[in-house]
């Protein structure tokens, strides 16, 4: 009886005396002005419906608001000019545009023809902002237009919402549980994916901000709070947000693997055991640019870093900004292996990593190619050159104690200094490329057992000078006959000076001198080198000559 004092009816009255006294009350009493006056009116508005219907079924609750509605409105005196139909500006709900991926403000779909909207939900729509968006929803159940509001909330924070109205757009999706199990109206996929895209927004400029301030468990914690929301548990929605993640992240200019591996373990990825997003072209290319990175940082420090591995030199040789003597002398010391690795090196960048190669700047990756051929294969001319430069020295010495009796002329001594070595070496081409041809089957066991027998001044792994077989069972002869024909002296000092030059590696780089010093000199040639140690030794001879015969 309660509910019919409030309503200002007698006992007994009917549905129709309810409703229009609920009506004309309404007028005066607004959800805004008095929420709880409002809310006291509606329950006791229901409360004397149930007793008029005494048990009408639940499912005509709906249809009887609207008929209250409707009677209200036949007494609004300006309701009469004020109720004709307008069109809308905003697209319907029911036929929308199906896309695969949310569709970004410029790549809207074309709206399809204008909506009716009813007048009063337009006239609540003014104004509307998330403070009071839940009384503007009484409001608009209460007038039985709950739907119809809701779908022009829905409309709005699709295609009208401004830069400053995220926040409506979020107290909306609460309010009426859009993107859930729960929410009334019925959202089509592509409207799925623009709403999310309006939402996720204001957390993009977020989690945009923390990247770029190199907060990255901002960014995580953004993320991790964003995966567990209502309106994200479907595929769709995780699809989405993920595609969010990584595009900030591969838009950064410098890459953390430590973040992207923190966002793999986040979400649960793992390319070793194909567990990824289904997102395979973006994926791919974060992929590829995590390796790239890594790979990056690894070979800056194996090239700054001091290592005696395959790896180190390979780094160092490779990817260092250096000249061809620096590159020479640092290749003197090269095995097999190293050069093998910088082959390995420089077909991973060319081939599998290519973007690499502009960030070294000032390196060519390839010009240590031209330094193994002269190092490893153009020294024939050079070997032979040292051992004219021997043979000439043991002429020169063999021809000292005529030049001292005075039995030969000095024009002589030159004479037969320059032409003696030429023809020995003429005549001895034969029997060295017989010897060469017999050896080549044995070189893999030539490198063992001169690795074994002989000492590392002749033969090392890091400097291959010369091979048992190949180079020094020969030179033993050539010694032996020189020691049989012109004397042990002869022999000695041929010996001596070959080897000598053997060691400073003068006949693989005529500058190999250099690596001795400890500060870098100016360049000189090679050829005035070989005439100091010919001077050189020709002052030792000398004076071991004079000190003899006194």
């Amino acid at each position: 009886m309660r509910a019919l004092e409030i309503l200002g009816l007698a006992p007994g009255a009917d549905e129709r005396a309810i409703k229009r006294a609920y009506a004309r009350l309404l007028k005066g009493c607004r959800p805004d002005d008095d929420p709880q006056g409002f809310q006291q009116l509606r329950d006791a508005y229901e409360a004397a419906l149930d007793q008029a219907r005494r048990g009408v079924a639940d499912d005509d609750d709906e249809y009887n608001e609207d008929d209250a509605c409707d009677d209200a409105n036949d007494e609004h005196d300006d309701d009469s000019e004020a109720d004709a139909r307008r069109q809308a500006d905003d697209p319907p709900l029911a036929k929308p545009q199906r896309e695969p991926e949310p569709a970004p403000p410029e790549n809207e779909p074309v709206r399809p023809a204008p909506l009716y909207e009813p007048p009063r939900t337009a006239a609540l729509l003014d104004g509307l902002n998330e403070e009071n968006l839940n009384a503007r929803w009484l409001e608009a159940r209460a007038m039985g237009e709950r739907r119809e509001f809701e779908e022009a909330v829905l409309t709005r924070c699709l295609w009208h919402l401004a830069p400053d109205e995220h926040a409506l757009a979020a107290h909306a999706q609460a309010r009426f549980e859009w993107l859930t199990p729960a929410q009334i109206v019925r959202i089509d996929e592509s409207q799925q994916n623009r709403l999310r895209h309006v939402l996720l927004n204001p957390y993009a400029e977020q989690m945009q901000a923390a990247l770029e301030e190199g907060h990255d468990a901002g960014y995580i914690a953004c993320l991790r709070a964003l995966a567990n929301t209502p309106w994200l548990q479907s595929y769709d929605g995780q699809r989405q947000l993920q595609q969010l993640a990584l595009t900030l992240l591969d838009a950064q200019p410098d890459w953390s693997a430590e973040r992207f591996a923190a966002l793999c373990r986040l979400f649960h990825w793992d390319e070793t055991r194909g567990e990824r997003p289904d997102l395979p072209d973006l994926w791919a290319q974060v992929i590829a640019r995590n390796e790239d990175e890594a790979l990056f940082a690894q070979l800056i420090a194996q090239r700054d870093a001091p290592g005696d591995d395959s790896a180190h030199r390979a780094a160092q040789m490779v990817l260092r900004v250096q000249d061809e003597d620096a590159r020479m002398l640092a290749g003197l010391d090269y095995t097999d292996e190293d050069w093998q690795a910088c082959g390995r090196l420089t077909d991973l960048l060319t081939l599998g990593h290519p973007a690499l190669i502009p960030r070294f700047a000032g390196a060519d990756i390839h010009a240590w190619q031209q330094t193994y051929h002269k190092l490893n294969e153009a020294h024939g001319p050079m070997l032979r050159s040292l051992w004219l430069i021997g043979m000439m020295m043991a002429t020169f010495g063999w021809m000292l104690p005529a030049v001292y009796d005075g039995t030969v002329t000095p024009w002589d001594v030159v004479l037969r200094v320059l032409v003696a070595p030429v023809v020995t070496m003429v005549v001895g081409i034969f029997p060295v490329v017989l010897w060469r041809g017999l050896a080549r089957p044995f070189s893999d066991r030539d490198a063992a057992l001169s690795e074994r027998l002989l000492p590392r001044f002749i033969y090392s792994p890091r400097r291959k000078r010369w091979r048992l077989f190949a180079h020094v069972i020969p030179f033993c002869v050539v010694s032996v006959v020189i020691a049989l024909v012109c004397g042990r002296l002869t022999m000695w000092i041929f010996v001596v000076v070959t080897l000598l030059l053997a060691w400073t590696d003068l006949w693989r780089y005529p500058g190999a001198l250099r690596r001795f010093r400890k500060k870098p000199t100016p360049k000189r040639g090679g050829r005035l080198k070989f005439v100091l140690l010919a001077l050189l030794f020709f002052a030792i001879v000398t004076g071991a000559r004079v000190l003899l015969g006194a």
